[in-house]
């Protein structure tokens, strides 16, 4: 089965001629990010059903896109399945590329950081603390940013997570 890849500056005519755009990634990716005008149909909800209320013919054209591409390229034959008898096409580099690229998105700006992203900031945050108060207060402070270090450094060898552990419990104690 033969893939059809179109680039981001094709679309907007294509969508001018009626083509659909439909993102395959995770309802939840879709809510945080998706191109202007694309409809949700994710990948582990699709069935033929799901797919085929958008197409009216077999000259319809439909824009499939994920992440990157990838996704849409390993599932190509159930995609195109699902399509049938519309014709479908691939998003080159997906939403990725999109961006890269310079096109607009619709992004969810309410959405909380994530957890990675808030212990990455906490981290650091504690880290130019200790250092500024190693250096204007007194040396004992290094230690606060020197734990982090030896902690992090345990973690990239053993694979081991405490704080993700802690996280846990602190998650069931809240309810």
């Amino acid at each position: 089965m033969t893939e059809l890849h179109v680039m981001p500056y094709d679309v907007d005519a294509l969508r001018r001629k009626g083509a659909i755009l439909i993102d395959i990634r995770s309802q939840n990716d879709w809510q945080d990010e998706h191109i202007t005008g694309a409809l949700s149909v994710p990948l582990d909800m699709l069935d033929v059903s799901s797919l085929r209320r958008y197409i009216s013919n077999e000259k319809d054209l439909i824009i499939l896109y994920c992440q990157t591409g990838a996704k849409t390229s390993t599932h190509c034959a159930q995609l195109l399945d699902a399509v049938t008898p519309a014709k479908a096409v691939i998003l080159e580099g997906g939403i990725n590329t999109w961006k890269l690229l310079g096109y607009e998105t619709i992004q969810n700006k309410m959405k909380p950081i994530s957890k990675l992203r808030q212990v990455k900031i906490t981290v650091g945050g504690l880290v130019i603390a200790g250092t500024l108060a190693g250096m204007l207060i007194t040396a004992e402070f290094y230690l606060l940013p020197l734990s982090f270090g030896v902690y992090y450094l345990f973690e990239g060898i053993t694979g081991h997570c405490s704080f993700s552990l802690l996280a846990k419990k602190m998650n069931r104690n809240l309810k």
